[in-house]
């Protein structure tokens, strides 16, 4: 299958499983400032069950709260619009684990961690850079190998002969992919979020992560997730065949502009991190 095709099959059925329209809509809705508690209660409301595991996360101790929330309205106010709308990503990829893969050689537990450690990483350096929403970048670490569902979905059987390729050879799965299947799960992650209308910003940054471009006008995202991809990846957290993680490209740290010690902290303190939030949504090693 090449990849215009696929992505006709993307357009025609958008449901990913983990990532059902509910989802897409509220990842869609937190950045408005014109949207309200209310209207993300009513979204996150239409999907059976969804409401009361992102309660159960969010009054967890990984989030401590004083009081408990007991609507999503009051998680909001406590924890803001953001937070929550990365609370639910992260409630909705733990959803997708379950079952068995129709891609043997796809590892789901290993790609939620590696997307829930890229996130978290993603936020730590943007609140060392100073922006005013670390929880965008959040969002962004979450969303930026999308497309690995999309492959798992629609061409389980190519992709893992690519998967299984890039673990026998310990070649970067994108190189291996690219041989085998024409395109790359890159090039997949940034389709989906341009089909879901995602921002610009975003479809770059999933596009671009392994190969940071000097002259673009999202250079600066692009670099924070490429960095925090490799923080994921040297605090342990790689993703499928990934066995040995690529050093730090040193021009695309100067471009981001962060402290080499605030990377090594950041590498330093992930594995406690995932570990806690894998024992809040309950996800089982």
């Amino acid at each position: 299958m090449d990849l215009e095709s696929l992505a006709i099959k993307i357009t025609r059925n958008e449901n990913l499983g983990a990532l059902s329209p509910v989802i897409r809509k509220i990842v869609k809705l937190a950045p408005d400032p014109m949207v309200g508690a209310k209207a993300l209660e009513s979204a996150l409301n239409s999907e059976p069950g969804l409401t009361a595991k992102v309660l159960k996360a969010a009054n967890s101790s990984y989030y401590a709260l004083k009081s408990p929330a007991n609507t999503v309205g009051s998680a909001v106010l406590v924890l803001g619009m953001r937070t929550v709308q990365a609370l639910v990503l992260s409630v909705a990829y733990q959803q997708g684990l379950q079952g068995a893969s129709p891609a043997p050689n796809f590892n789901r537990l290993r790609f939620w961690q590696h997307s829930i450690a890229t996130a978290m990483a993603a936020r730590k350096l943007a609140q060392a850079k100073g922006y005013r929403d670390p929880d965008e970048h959040y969002t962004i670490g979450m969303l930026h190998e999308i497309g690995m569902l999309a492959l798992e979905k629609y061409c389980a059987k190519e992709w893992d002969r690519a998967l299984g390729g890039a673990a026998r050879s310990n070649l970067p799965l994108n190189l291996v992919e690219e041989q085998l299947l024409g395109f790359s799960h890159r090039n997949v992650s940034s389709v989906v979020l341009e089909k879901w209308g995602m921002d610009a910003r975003i479809v770059a940054c999933a596009l671009h992560i392994h190969a940071p471009p000097l002259q673009n006008e999202h250079a600066e995202s692009i670099a924070l997730l490429s960095v925090a991809d490799l923080v994921a990846c040297h605090a342990g957290f790689g993703n499928q065949a990934q066995s040995t993680p690529p050093e730090f490209d040193p021009i695309v740290l100067d471009l981001l502009g962060v402290e080499e010690a605030i990377i090594e902290k950041a590498i330093e303190s992930l594995p406690a991190d995932v570990q806690r939030a894998q024992e809040s949504f309950r996800i089982a090693a």
